[in-house]
């Protein structure tokens, strides 16, 4: 009975938007970043303070999750531009139908 609650609760979580969302990613890639480039400044470099380390750190993590937003944010808007295209492609070809046979019932001979 305990797998079968499991697999219900998630059954449940598949439309669940927080599966698809961004910051799951962007969050620890730059955190993870910020941690990198900071320590290997501090250890790569003799004359580097911690101060130093953590301003860069801190920079490095700023900027990769910029970088990451903006790129899942054009991948979404790709995405919504696609779909709103493909619903306008199948709107005319539809009309186009449409008025083929209006003509075609219409025509005298």
């Amino acid at each position: 009975m305990a797998g079968n609650a499991a697999e219900e609760g998630l059954m449940q979580q598949l439309g669940n938007p927080s599966h698809v969302d961004t910051g799951r990613i962007v969050v620890p890639a730059a955190a993870l970043s910020g941690y990198a480039s900071g320590y290997l400044v501090w250890r790569l470099i003799p004359s580097v303070t911690v101060w130093t380390a953590l301003i860069v750190g801190v920079i490095v993590c700023g900027l990769v999750a910029r970088r990451l937003a903006r790129w899942f944010s054009a991948r979404k808007l790709a995405r919504e531009t696609a779909d709103r295209e493909a619903i306008r492609a199948e709107q005319i070809a539809d009309t186009k139908r449409k008025v083929s046979a209006m003509q075609f019932r219409n025509d005298p001979s």
